[in-house]
């Protein structure tokens, strides 16, 4: 755990770039193609004019004349992100398309959700954003992994509209459908900026807190993760008894460790 430990907290301590945008920086994130058509890669090309607080595309004719290409297409991905001041994303290829996700914080009318934008092979789809109404917090910096079969996972952090709380999120996609956001972080500590790392049988979660890094292991047979479902069957699982003494969240969780 310790090794976990050190390699999370550097992770978690690694989000050197910006939430809220400005005019300080812009930058070409897109679908690299070769002239066949296939999917090479995907690139975020960045110009930088002092604290870097925004990765989405601008009009800047120096970013156009810069990146211009004859060889590879590049099809770019949420061109008016900057124009809105949307969150850096993360992009991860799917392990059996090869192909890329993206999700980021998508600043509609400000308030931040998160949006899912999926490449397949052409084009990007539309953005999707995970939540069924405006919740009036931020939903902010999402880390995106995908399991060996492909299931997609995210985690991000969202802060109330005053700041006064912080909290860890988790959602993923069962049955061809985004689930409801999961709360990770107990209610009793202020959470941010986690990050996530699968092992052979877990997912480990880090986040910061104001006690520090905190870690958590949750089997990949927990119902979170499609897994066995909670003894409290469809209503959620049953209420800690006076004798559990961990977070409520979990006997949903399967949690372990701290």
């Amino acid at each position: 755990m310790k090794t976990w430990s050190r390699k999370l907290a550097g992770a978690a301590a690694a989000v050197l770039l910006g939430f809220f945008a400005g005019a300080a920086a812009q930058a070409e994130v897109a679908a690299v193609l070769a002239e066949d058509g296939r999917y090479l890669r995907t690139e975020i090309r960045m110009v930088q004019r002092g604290r870097i607080s925004s990765v989405w595309l601008s009009s800047d004719s120096r970013l156009q004349r810069g990146f211009q290409a004859t060889t590879v297409q590049r099809v770019l991905l949420n061109e008016t992100g900057a124009e809105r001041a949307d969150g850096v994303p993360s992009i991860v290829n799917h392990p059996l398309t090869g192909l890329p996700w993206a999700v980021w914080s998508f600043n509609e009318n400000g308030d931040y959700e998160l949006a899912v934008s999926v490449f397949d092979g052409r084009n990007w789809s539309s953005p999707v954003l995970l939540g069924a109404a405006p919740n009036g917090a931020a939903d902010m910096n999402p880390r995106l992994l995908f399991t060996a079969a492909g299931r997609p996972l995210i985690t991000w952090w969202r802060m109330s509209r005053d700041g006064s709380e912080q909290s860890v999120w988790f959602t993923t996609r069962l049955n061809g459908a985004w689930q409801p956001a999961l709360r990770l972080s107990s209610s009793r500590r202020q959470a941010r900026r986690p990050s996530m790392e699968l092992t052979k049988d877990a997912l480990i979660i880090a986040y910061d807190t104001e006690a520090g890094i905190e870690i958590k292991s949750f089997p990949l047979t927990a119902p979170m993760l499609g897994g066995a479902q909670p003894s409290g069957g469809a209503d959620g699982p049953d209420p800690p008894s006076n004798k559990d003494t961990r977070p409520p969240e979990c006997p949903l969780l399967g949690c372990s460790g701290n």
